[in-house]
């Protein structure tokens, strides 16, 4: 952003600095945050949910493993692929 210059001479005159220049009032509204929508609040809650569930459906995969004494190194990749990731 701004200026810039390779070689030679100027003279320039400044009016405005900061956020009174459309460079910071760009950075003023950018800046402010939008007010969340019901649609994203309800997306937001969703993922919420969904994690929770993930989340209980590998403690009880764990505990349902450990209790039947699987091998240790088999009982982490199979919670790692329940809970959805590689």
């Amino acid at each position: 952003m701004g200026t810039s210059v390779n070689s030679g001479t100027a003279q320039v005159l400044i009016i405005q600095t900061g956020k009174a220049t459309v460079f910071g009032q760009i950075a003023q509204r950018l800046s402010l945050r939008q007010p969340e929508t019901e649609f994203e609040r309800g997306i937001r809650r969703f993922g919420y949910l969904l994690t929770q569930v993930m989340l209980v459906m590998v403690v009880i995969v764990l505990g349902i493993n450990i209790l039947l004494a699987k091998a240790a190194h088999r009982l982490v990749a199979f919670c790692a692929g329940v809970g959805g990731g590689p």
